[in-house]
């Protein structure tokens, strides 16, 4: 077992980081495994979405019907080079200020060959959308955009129309899972409680290049920045301060 690095000491509560391509972590079977940086999670249209969908129709649903929204299945190459330039690049750079990760043209073209480009409008207009590739029996959410006024539409639910109507495309065709892509493995991350409002659950991610493993000590303390974070206890993931307690 070769330990790469001490990442931090605090209250006797220890923090070590490995790389998932050694085998370092494999004897550690008794401890907590905590992401270090992101974590995919999928809707699965079952369990959780169920338990949620009364919320979804009530929140998300409403407003899809009060501003009767709808929405189109493409692969036109127009219509994706519209929403590349028009409403993801746009959007995303105005939304992540100074720290966008944008997508290549190439790669989202590449997602709509094997899937499609789901338009969401309000009347005649296209107000958001985003593109999803199809994986066997999931589709997974690769970008998403929205129209010029993103407050204006943000307010009216018009990005989580996307979201709505992906899930109804999926229920119609037969797929059971969702992948809503990455967040901070993080309980009071906003992305993360988004996803969760959706009945999204956290699943394993195979290509997470590193995780942390957690030894508390008796009578340890953690952080308080850290009690939030998801771990995995061997069998699913929860936050920190639930194991702890």
């Amino acid at each position: 077992m070769k330990m790469l690095k001490i990442w931090a000491i605090v209250s006797f509560v220890l923090f070590l980081s490995f790389s998932i391509m050694s085998s370092a972590g494999a004897a550690l079977t008794d401890w907590l495994t905590v992401s270090d940086g992101t974590d995919t999670y999928a809707v699965r249209i079952r369990d959780r979405y169920r338990k949620r969908r009364r919320y979804i129709e009530r929140v998300y649903g409403r407003k899809v019907r009060k501003y009767r929204y709808h929405f189109r299945i493409t692969r036109d190459r127009g219509a994706f080079a519209s929403f590349y330039d028009k409403l993801y690049v746009p959007y995303i750079t105005s939304r992540y200020v100074g720290r966008a990760w944008l997508r290549s043209a190439m790669e989202l073209r590449s997602a709509v060959k094997s899937g499609f480009l789901l338009q969401v409008y309000k009347d005649d207009r296209w107000v958001s959308g985003g593109v999803c590739r199809l994986k066997d029996a999931e589709i997974v959410t690769y970008a998403f955009g929205l129209a010029p006024d993103y407050s204006y539409h943000l307010h009216r639910g018009a990005l989580s129309a996307f979201y709505y109507f992906v899930v109804k495309w999926a229920k119609d065709h037969g797929i059971t899972t969702i992948d809503l892509r990455r967040c901070r493995p993080d309980t009071n991350d906003g992305v993360y409680r988004h996803k969760h409002r959706w009945g999204a659950e956290p699943v394993m991610d195979i290509w997470n290049p590193a995780v942390i493993w957690i030894f508390a000590g008796k009578g340890s303390r953690m952080p308080a920045a850290m009690l939030n974070h998801l771990v995995w206890d061997g069998q699913r993931f929860a936050d920190l301060r639930s194991q702890t307690e």
